[in-house]
């Protein structure tokens, strides 16, 4: 099976990026050469269909694994995986999409290295002054990779940030009001609200928490 190799009005090959190069190699992304047969672009299509199968088991064993870190609570590991996930699911439409439009694909590749690409032929001092469009792959490969980690570390913050709620009434020295103050009802309104307060800031972590006062104080 060969590759569609683009060309230029005259007939002349294009001579693609090393990153182009490498995709092309694809069988899902690049067309097949026109001149294939049909059992070579049958042998394609049954190819792609069965890596894309791969690729959608592999999405679901992420989304299972992040299923298991949401029931059992864990937050941390739980929005460090999603970014994962989105950037698979959107990988995945986006190989679907080009399989369902192969045809259009290639047609639209045709038309755009023969009338739209610019031949460095006639103009060198483009691709002179250019250097780093070869390297766009790999900086768009960066960006993907920094929005990931990027993402994660969110995750991470807002996990941490809702651990820390478990401990931070600890540090209020709240019990001092009651020390000092000489208002009973004053200090009972003020343990409902520290009750309400805990008891909330738990139920988005591990579970319910309760000031009882030793029972007497009622909800």
């Amino acid at each position: 099976m060969v590759r569609y190799v683009p060309r230029f009005a005259d007939g002349q090959k294009v001579k693609l990026a090393w990153p182009l190069a490498v995709f092309r190699l694809n069988h899902i992304f690049w067309p097949l050469d026109p001149s294939t047969g049909k059992w070579g672009r049958y042998l394609d299509k049954v190819l792609a269909v069965a890596m894309s199968l791969v690729f959608m088991q592999h999405n679901d064993a992420e989304l299972r694994y992040l299923r298991f870190e949401a029931s059992n609570r864990n937050l941390d590991a739980f929005l460090t995986g999603m970014p994962t996930y989105l950037i698979l699911v959107e990988a995945q439409f986006r190989s679907l999409h080009i399989l369902l439009h192969f045809e259009k694909l290639q047609k639209f590749l045709e038309i755009f290295y023969a009338n739209i690409y610019i031949d460095p032929r006639k103009e060198p001092e483009m691709f002179r002054k250019n250097p780093m469009a070869n390297y766009i792959y790999a900086i768009w490969f960066g960006a993907k990779t920094v929005e990931l980690l990027s993402l994660g570390q969110i995750g991470s913050d807002l996990a941490f940030t809702t651990d820390s709620l478990s401990t931070m009434y600890y540090l209020t020295h709240w019990e001092q009001i009651l020390q000092y103050s000489t208002n009973p009802g004053e200090n009972l309104r003020l343990l409902k609200l520290i009750n309400l307060a805990i008891e909330r800031a738990y139920l988005l972590s591990r579970g319910p928490f309760y000031v009882t006062g030793l029972k007497y104080i009622s909800r």
